[in-house]
């Protein structure tokens, strides 16, 4: 059964350890993190483009204009938050375009290695079909991965 081997690497222990590590890495540097409920993820204001270009231009007209700014608007955190969430907009951008590869690359390795291995599995359930010893174990197990297909009955040798 021939797939195209888009994937023929493998990830040594050393190098899924250092990714380990980078990734604990970013939890450390980035302590400031919280974790929404689902509740408060459904009710929040999101920001799209539109809404952080009109906070961009609208800190820009309260630094041009500080005597327009009211006394209870606390430009210094407005701008730790803007500037923030810019920051964390590129980290996740990056994240994104990394995870998305790595879904990918996760999801055609799976692929290939199970249109591969139904070659084995068809020619366990031929072994099975000749009685070939303990290949009819093999098949009986395996074929419970088709629970909503017909399993090919294969004839014992005493009712052959």
């Amino acid at each position: 059964m021939a797939t195209q081997n888009l994937i023929s690497s493998a990830l040594p222990a050393a190098d899924k350890t250092a990714v380990q590590t980078a990734i604990q890495t970013i939890n450390t540097k980035l302590p400031f993190l919280i974790s929404l409920t689902s509740e408060e993820r459904r009710g929040g204001v999101k920001l799209g483009d539109k809404s952080v270009a009109f906070v961009g231009k609208a800190i820009s007209y309260a630094q041009a204009n500080p005597q327009l700014v009211p006394g209870y608007v606390n430009m210094v955190e407005i701008l730790k938050d803007y500037n923030m969430q810019k920051d964390l907009l590129d980290i996740q951008q990056w994240m994104v375009s990394l995870q998305q590869k790595i879904e990918d690359t996760q999801m055609e390795a799976g692929v290939e290695a199970f249109n591969s291995i139904l070659g084995f599995y068809q020619a366990v359930r031929v072994a099975a079909e000749k009685d070939v010893p303990g290949a009819r174990a093999i098949y009986t197990d395996l074929s419970q991965r088709f629970p909503g297909r017909k399993v090919k009955t294969i004839p014992t040798p005493s009712n052959a």
